[in-house]
């Protein structure tokens, strides 16, 4: 009976922790005295996880069961996101088992259009690099952590895995 008990503590743990692989929030960028500069938010899932045949990708994003994607890109053109340190954006790739993801172009898009990208190494990670974009208050720059972020790609087609670089107040996709 004790060993059941643990079993089901383990299932319980297991569950939560791949639907947090799947529900995410936006990631600050923030630097040492807490101040928010931007937002990465992760938006590369299929609109609905479970669907097999789920080709959308990058450039029709979904977030929890919400549109983004470039329609982020869209909504918030123009907009400006200064921040005066440089950043680097790094975390690791993962297949729906765990496994690392090589050989995959990550990319971070930008409000203004822009994007940078960085291909992941043999054991899944990655690390994007962006300069100052605002007056530069020092040469020491923020490290962004994204974790562990699963990879639901689900066809070749899909060229790269899409990050979004947003400024904290930034408006959300249009609703479909």
């Amino acid at each position: 009976m004790f060993g059941c008990r643990w079993t089901i503590a383990a299932s319980v743990l297991a569950s939560c922790v791949a639907a947090s692989a799947f529900a995410r929030d936006p990631i600050p960028v923030r630097d040492k005295s807490g101040k928010v500069w931007a937002e990465v938010v992760v938006c590369n899932d299929c609109k609905n996880p479970s669907d097999s045949g789920c080709y959308e990708g990058a450039e029709v994003g979904w977030l929890n069961g919400r549109p983004c994607g470039k329609c982020f890109v869209e909504r918030n053109y123009g907009r400006l996101v200064p921040i005066p340190y440089d950043v680097h954006y790094t975390g690791t790739l993962v297949d729906a088992n765990g496994a690392p993801v090589k050989d995959r172009f990550v990319k971070l898009f930008v409000q203004n259009g822009w994007g940078h990208r960085s291909a992941t190494r043999p054991d899944g990670t990655f690390r994007i690099i962006t300069g100052a974009t605002g007056e530069r208050q020092s040469n020491e720059p923020i490290v962004v952590d994204l974790g562990r972020i699963v990879d639901q790609q689900k066809d070749a087609n899909d060229r790269f895995f899409a990050l979004f670089l947003l400024s904290p107040d930034h408006k959300p996709c249009e609703p479909q």
